[in-house]
């Protein structure tokens, strides 16, 4: 049991080997620049000193933050909406990303193509593997174990726990 477990182990890393990697994204939209960032990143310890202390005095300077992002924003990417239409056309649009007009060179025949090779190499390199072994277990055949008998059922029923898990 143990020599297919490490056999079928070694061969699912070579072809996934384990890595732990970080995946950070970062928004594509215009206005969240490194000012942006670094307000975020203050109004997030505001708000875990806030949720610590529970003073007045850090949620006054929890609010303030806000309101100085707000206005930043509202200065940076609002100033030139005359009313409150065109405010809510500058926040829209702000809040989404970019439309890139690129598309994928990729076909489906080739993305098709790519997975049925690998999983051709895959298949190639298994029959090329050393074959593992399998050791009879020290399990005796199940023609040695007695059945129960009518006397023995309802003890057997009693005794089994009300919950499995």
């Amino acid at each position: 049991m143990f020599l297919r477990r490490s056999t079928a182990a070694s061969g699912m890393y070579k072809y996934v080997p384990m890595e732990t990697k970080r995946v950070r994204t970062r928004s594509s939209v215009r206005w969240y620049d490194s000012e942006c960032r670094a307000m975020r990143q203050k109004m997030r310890q505001l708000d875990r000193k806030y949720r610590g202390l529970r003073t007045a005095e850090a949620l006054s300077l929890w609010r303030k933050q806000f309101n100085d992002q707000r206005r930043m924003f509202l200065v940076r990417y609002c100033q030139c909406c005359k009313n409150p239409r065109d405010v809510w056309k500058c926040i829209d649009s702000s809040l989404q990303p970019p439309q890139n007009g690129t598309s994928s060179k990729l076909s489906a025949d080739d993305l098709a193509d790519f997975f049925r090779n690998k999983v051709q190499n895959i298949r190639t390199s298994a029959a090329e593997a050393i074959q593992p072994l399998f050791a009879d277990g020290p399990a005796p055949p199940l023609s040695t174990y007695e059945p129960a008998t009518d006397d023995e059922i309802p003890t057997l029923i009693r005794t089994v726990p009300p919950k499995s898990s």
